[in-house]
C-alpha cells in the first residue's frame, strides 16, 4: 500500500543556499531523524544518476538500508530521487519557493511503498519521516 507524506517548512535562508544544501541528499541524516547514516556513493558533482546509500532507523534498534538515485533536478527549483530497499520503495520530491530575498519554503513529498513490514514498523517509519 502506498503512503504519501507531504510537508512544508519555511527557513530564513536564500533559496539558492537551501537548494545547494539539499541537492546533496547525503545531508538527509542531518534533518531526518529516521535516517541513521547517509553516504553519497557517486564521485564528483551531484547530477542525475547520482547514487546514495541510506541506513534507516527502525523500531527496537533495528536498521535497514536503502539505495537512492537522483532522478532529476532543476536548478533552484526541485529535486526528485527514487529509493529502494528490501521492504521499502520511495519517490522523494523537494520543491523550493522563494518567499523573499532571505526566506524559502521547502515542499517535501515522499511516496512510500512499505512491503512486508509489521504494522507497528510502518507506523514508526511514517512518524519519523519529516523535514
Amino acid at each position: 500500500m502506498k503512503q504519501v507524506l507531504e510537508e512544508r517548512i519555511v527557513v530564513n535562508r536564500q533559496l539558492k543556499d537551501c537548494f545547494e544544501y539539499l541537492r546533496d541528499f547525503s545531508t538527509i541524516e542531518q534533518w531526518d531523524p529516521g535516517v541513521y547514516r547517509a553516504e553519497k556513493l557517486s564521485p564528483g558533482a551531484t547530477k542525475d544518476g547520482t547514487e546514495y546509500e541510506l541506513i534507516l532507523n527502525l523500531p527496537l534498534g533495528q536498521r535497514t538500508k536503502m539505495r537512492y538515485v537522483q532522478q532529476s533536478a532543476q536548478e533552484n527549483a526541485n529535486i526528485t530521487l527514487k529509493g529502494s530497499g528490501e521492504d521499502i520503495t520511495a519517490l522523494d520530491s523537494l520543491r523550493f519557493e522563494a518567499l523573499g530575498p532571505t526566506s524559502t519554503a521547502i515542499h517535501y513529498r515522499a511516496e512510500l511503498e512499505l512491503r512486508s513490514l509489521s504494522a507497528a514498523t510502518k507506523v514508526f517509519i511514517l512518524s519519523l519521516i519529516h523535514i
